[in-house]
């Protein structure tokens, strides 16, 4: 799929993922939490430093000379303790996800369908995380 088109979701097929993460991998990871204190479930960040991180990765991997640049989105967790002036108090113990450029023409399928890189020449450019998480806001 080379197009924007070929990769959009309409508000329906969205609705659809979304409640079946609800009811599978939420639920579950839910099970083991206070029932007053669900883990997170949709994250979000500011257009414009969505658009400089893009702009910066692009930049990076053009200097590596990085053909296939691609966005690689990463499940986390941020830890129950930390110093990190980054890190709201109140998101610890809280997934999250994170950014990282990725080049496209490193990666290989696994026989179990588990994308895995060979060798990431991009990895030393900056990951992005540090975004707005619901819950707990």
């Amino acid at each position: 799929m080379s197009n924007l088109k070929d990769h959009l979701l309409t508000a329906a097929e969205s609705k659809v993922f979304a409640e079946y993460y609800e009811l599978s991998n939420y639920k579950e990871i839910n099970s083991r939490r206070p029932v007053d204190s669900p883990d997170s479930k949709t994250y979000s960040i500011d257009l414009n430093i969505l658009k400089e991180y893009i702009a910066l990765i692009e930049t990076e991997m053009h200097k590596k000379g990085i053909i296939n640049k691609g966005i690689k989105v990463t499940m986390g967790k941020y830890p129950q303790k930390s110093d990190d002036v980054k890190i709201r108090p109140e998101y610890l113990g809280y997934q999250t996800i994170f950014f990282s450029a990725i080049d496209l023409g490193n990666i290989e399928m696994k026989t179990n369908n588990i994308t895995s890189l060979l060798e990431d020449d991009a990895e030393d450019i900056p990951d992005m995380n540090y975004m707005n998480i619901t819950p707990p806001f």
